[in-house]
């Protein structure tokens, strides 16, 4: 696991044990980006993402030189591995005009690549792709991408929930974009469809109909299918009345290689401010998390079949087009308890007034708690395990 304050100039990592208890895990250890800064000028990190065999993607922004007023600003886009604690590989994107940005946008890393989005001239995104060990460029195909008006100065920190990688069995890493329009940051609408992509070749596999399914958050893959999370903050009128929910939808990969529909399930949950709460549900084992606005503290959530006619109903007026093959319900809602001391287990809460929040999954075990408070940010690791609760 590996983490950053907005704007540092080093990142935070420790190993967890995948599973069983606390007491495997790694001491915190901290990469210090200025140890490559040339001169002694101020860095900053713009991106990081981190992959499964420890391997960091990295955006670091080199401002000017306050010594030398000639000096210009400029990017590194590098790979660094942890387990070998070295750099891998570091590109430099120099010359870079103040309130502008390099061509390159990291996107995400994979097993064996990373993944770029090259801004072209017409107005759209190519994706590029780079060998994990040694940068060779691997291809450079274009996407039917738009550049929506943020784009140019898009704050790539909270760059999230564009896109999802998925491995199906045969080793196949694929791309799941999130909406088919975009690649660099959301629209201001809801996706119409999203993309298939083959990450070897960066061809486009297919295009799917998501329209009123909600806001794609993640994808989980089985060993011939996966499941796209997505969430719906409100109803359209006049069923603004209706709960929130989550949609979960399988794809199951066919014969030739397409991938069909195969399941729906809705997910209700109690109402709550959409701006302020956040919800993290994992599609295959639908153990749950969420934080309400007002709260103090994230609560633990156990989901049952949903048999309420009348919530069935409603969603069935919602998605008159679609057959919805299971609906759950929050049975449930436990606070989330710390590991005992002396007198038992002892309530989990947020003491500082909060600006953001938000749940991230990070396997199917645990989930990342988020908060960037009025005086103070931090990272909580929240487990599913029943005995932790």
């Amino acid at each position: 696991m590996a983490w950053a304050e907005a704007g540092a100039d080093s990142v935070h990592w420790r190993l967890l044990a995948y599973t069983g208890a606390d007491s495997n895990v790694s001491e915190i250890r901290v990469m210090d980006l200025r140890d490559w800064g040339p001169g002694g000028r101020p860095v900053t990190l713009q991106y990081l993402q981190l992959n499964l065999d420890r391997f960091l993607l990295l955006r670091v922004r080199v401002e000017p030189s306050v010594y030398d007023h000639d000096s210009t600003r400029s990017f590194w886009d590098m790979v660094y591995s942890l387990k070998d604690n070295q750099l891998v590989w570091r590109k430099d994107h120099v010359y870079i005009p103040k309130k502008e940005r390099p061509r390159l946008t990291p996107l995400t890393i994979g097993q064996d690549r990373v993944y770029f989005a090259h801004r072209t001239s017409n107005h759209g995104y190519d994706l590029v792709a780079f060998k994990l060990r040694t940068a060779e460029r691997l291809y450079q195909m274009p996407l039917i991408s738009k550049i929506a008006s943020g784009d140019k100065g898009y704050l790539v920190p909270y760059q999230r929930d564009i896109l999802d990688l998925i491995h199906l069995d045969g080793g196949d890493e694929l791309i799941i974009q999130f909406n088919s329009d975009r690649l660099v940051s959301w629209g201001p609408g809801l996706p119409e469809t999203f993309s298939i992509i083959n990450g070897a070749n960066g061809q486009v596999i297919q295009k799917i109909d998501c329209a009123g399914l909600g806001r794609p958050r993640i994808a989980k893959s089985t060993s011939t299918s996966f499941i796209l999370a997505s969430e719906v903050s409100s109803a359209p009128k006049p069923y603004h009345h209706c709960l929130d929910v989550v949609t979960l939808q399988t794809f199951s990969r066919q014969p030739n290689g397409s991938f069909f529909r195969t399941a729906i399930r809705v997910v209700t949950l109690e109402a709550r401010a959409a701006y302020a709460a956040a919800v993290a549900i994992h599609p295959l084992t639908l153990r749950a998390f969420s934080f309400v606005a007002g709260n103090h503290a994230p609560q633990a959530l156990t989901l049952v079949p949903n048999w309420d006619p009348n919530d069935r109903r409603r969603m069935r007026k919602w998605w008159p087009h679609l057959t919805v093959d299971e609906f759950y319900r929050v049975e449930v809602a436990r606070p989330v308890t710390l590991p005992p001391r002396q007198r038992g287990r002892r309530k989990f809460k947020v003491t500082a007034q909060w600006k953001f929040a938000s749940l991230i999954l990070l396997d199917e075990r645990r989930v990342v708690f988020d908060i960037i408070g009025s005086k103070y940010d931090a990272l909580y690791l929240l487990d599913f395990t029943p005995e932790w609760w």
